[in-house]
C-alpha cells in the first residue's frame, strides 16, 4: 500500500473552493491546522472590530474545546487529543447594536509527529514577489524538503 505526503491526504479532505454560479467568484476557504499537543490558552483567530461588539462561540459539539473572549480572540481551552484526524468547525456570532453576524473556523487537528517540518527555521538568498501565483519558481535557495513522521 502506497503512503501518501501527509500534505496529500489533508488535500483529500478539504472541500473544493465554492464558485457563485451567478457571478463566477470563487471564495477561498482557510483551514488552520493545529499540533494536538496545543497548549490550553493558545490563541487561533482574532476578530478585529473598529466598533464594539460581542462575540460568542455557538455550540457545535467541539466548543468544549475552545472559547473566544468577548474581544473576538479564539483560544484552546483542553487537551486536543480527542480531535485528532477530525475536521473541526467552530461558529463564531458576531453581535453589534445594529446588526449579527457569523463567522465560520475551520480548524484541522494533527499529531504533531505527522505535521511537516523543515530541517532549517529560515532560508536566505531569495526574494519572492508579494502575491506571486502558486507555482512561482524560486531560485536562490536550495531544495527544500519537507520531514513527515508518516501518517499512515
Amino acid at each position: 500500500m502506497e503512503t501518501l505526503p501527509i500534505w496529500v491526504a489533508l488535500v483529500a479532505l478539504l472541500p473544493p473552493p465554492l464558485t457563485s454560479a451567478g457571478t463566477g467568484l470563487t471564495l477561498r476557504r482557510s483551514v488552520d491546522v493545529l499540533p494536538h499537543d496545543t497548549y490550553p490558552g493558545f490563541s487561533i483567530k482574532k476578530f478585529d472590530s473598529d466598533h464594539s461588539m460581542n462575540y460568542r462561540l455557538l455550540e457545535t459539539g467541539f466548543s468544549q474545546f475552545f472559547t473566544v473572549l468577548e474581544d473576538g480572540l479564539v483560544m484552546t481551552t483542553s487537551d486536543l487529543t480527542p480531535l485528532v484526524n477530525r475536521p473541526v468547525n467552530l461558529v463564531v456570532l458576531e453581535e453589534t447594536p445594529n446588526a449579527t453576524a457569523t463567522h465560520t473556523l475551520q480548524l484541522y487537528v494533527l499529531d504533531r509527529r505527522d505535521m511537516l517540518r523543515f530541517p532549517q527555521e529560515t532560508y536566505e538568498g531569495a526574494r519572492v514577489v508579494e502575491n506571486a501565483p502558486a507555482g512561482t519558481v524560486v531560485s536562490g535557495v536550495p531544495t527544500l524538503r519537507a520531514i513527515g513522521g508518516g501518517a499512515g
